[in-house]
């Protein structure tokens, strides 16, 4: 995975050179993007940091127990929260639990355990094999963002510094996807 706008270019260059074409980009402009101090004119984007993050599973479990000579019982609750290591991705469970036992002689015990769970997962609708292709798809030569003419571009955010949930993350690139992530950059949109 190439995330280095002047690595990408070297690489299309020699890409394009080997399939018998000229090259994409200019040495001056490869130059410009390796130099460059201003990365809103010359991105330098990180799509796999945008798309990964560290998530901390978080799980939760309260069990009372009790009774008396002959009869017991177990009640726990629970909870469970894991958000996704890719953006998009999250899942939640609350789990029930309740035993209760009895014995009615030296040798039969009755009892029942009753287990509740109900879980909740959200994800993109095409899945994480599609936003991964996708992302590795993706030119670090652009930003996530929509033209907004006149050759200006109106950022999005990112997840770095910024808390976005997971939801939103999933909408955005949905919109996103379907607008203007899968365009190529072509040399005369770099001048």
């Amino acid at each position: 995975m190439v995330t280095n706008s002047a690595e990408y270019m070297r690489l299309s260059n020699e890409a394009s050179v080997n399939s018998g074409r000229q090259p994409l980009y200019t040495q001056a402009q490869i130059d410009l993007y390796e130099n460059a101090t201003d990365r809103v004119k010359y991105p330098n984007h990180d799509w796999l940091g945008d798309l990964f993050v560290t998530a901390y599973t978080k799980n939760h479990y309260l069990s009372l127990t009790g009774g008396k000579e002959n009869t017991t019982y177990n009640l726990g609750i629970g909870y469970t929260d894991q958000p996704g290591t890719m953006i998009g991705f999250e899942y939640k469970k609350y789990t029930i639990n309740l035993g209760l036992s009895s014995k009615v002689n030296k040798r039969v015990t009755v009892g029942t355990n009753i287990q509740m769970n109900y879980g909740n997962k959200l994800n993109p609708r095409q899945g994480a094999d599609d936003a991964f292709l996708s992302t590795l798809a993706q030119s670090p030569l652009y930003p996530p963002g929509l033209r907004t003419g006149a050759g200006s571009r109106k950022h999005t955010l990112t997840s770095r510094g910024i808390k976005i949930s997971p939801q939103s993350w999933a909408r955005m690139y949905a919109r996103a996807a379907k607008i203007s992530m899968y365009r190529a950059i072509s040399p005369s949109m770099l001048n």
